[in-house]
């Protein structure tokens, strides 16, 4: 009988759709070897037998950006549902759906990853108070909201945190990471898209699904969030409603202390 070690869970999905990744669609890799997976149903990729310690993942699926995930596997410790890593690939240009929708192409100098809001698809909390430390959150979900898991920012100012809902019953949504922060009926929660950027700041986003055009210009009015030096600092962007709008370098403008939990 082989006996398998588990080392660590991911749950991939597209960043615009929400839609799972199959099994035949993505690789992994670390240091430019490759890493045997196993598929389970519900999007499902696991990983067994390595060494334990930190290891840096290199997460592949034709179509999509690729993707990084530093993990730390300690067998004696491993719990299957504390395992679990939620990554969401953002569309490449060479996506099927590319040509059909429109995009931006920027850069954002001295960042290594940058947030688009969605335009609709809010939460907002729905108990008097949710606590610090709370794995779940009742929350009320406004027209729109992306499909579960899903990446939020959560409240405003210094209890401001980024917040990974991983699924929702009966208006209870389940957190991926207790929360950093006490927060108040009707506090929003802005559901956002992931950006990583390159070496030089560069970042691609379709515009697929969760974008809406402007009912008056027809042009995509875009917000981007980011986090520096403790601070939120936001930029907006607008995009024409065909092909491939380069948005050029993202100015920042200072906004208030964020208590930002990645």
């Amino acid at each position: 009988m082989v006996i398998k070690r588990l080392s660590c869970v991911f749950r991939l999905s597209d960043a615009g759709s929400g839609r799972l990744l199959t099994r035949s669609e993505v690789s992994f890799r670390e240091g430019g070897a490759a890493i045997k997976h196993e598929y389970k149903p519900g999007g499902y990729f696991v990983l067994t037998d390595l060494p334990e310690g930190d290891h840096t993942i290199t997460v592949t699926a034709p179509g999509y950006q690729q993707e990084q995930a530093v993990i730390t596997v300690d067998h004696a410790r491993f719990s299957a549902l504390d395992s679990v890593s939620y990554v969401a690939l953002n569309p490449s240009r060479r996506h099927p759906a590319a040509d059909r929708y429109p995009s931006v192409c920027g850069s954002a100098p001295g960042f290594g990853t940058v947030y688009a809001v969605r335009a609709a698809g809010n939460l907002r909390v729905a108990e008097e108070r949710s606590e610090a430390g709370a794995s779940e959150v009742r929350m009320f979900q406004e027209t729109g909201a992306p499909a579960l898991p899903a990446l939020f920012l959560l409240g405003s100012g210094k209890t401001s945190e980024l917040v990974m809902f991983t699924g929702s019953r009966d208006g209870l949504c389940s957190v991926h990471s207790p929360l950093k922060y006490a927060h108040q009926r009707s506090e929003t929660a802005q559901p956002l898209i992931r950006l990583r950027c390159g070496e030089n700041g560069e970042f691609f986003l379709l515009l697929a699904g969760t974008f809406r055009p402007d009912a008056q210009t027809g042009n995509y009015r875009l917000s981007f969030i980011a986090e520096k030096s403790g601070k939120v600092v936001t930029a907006q962007a607008e995009a024409a409603p065909r092909g491939c709008t380069d948005i050029g370098k993202l100015k920042f403008a200072r906004g208030e202390n964020w208590g930002m939990n990645q």
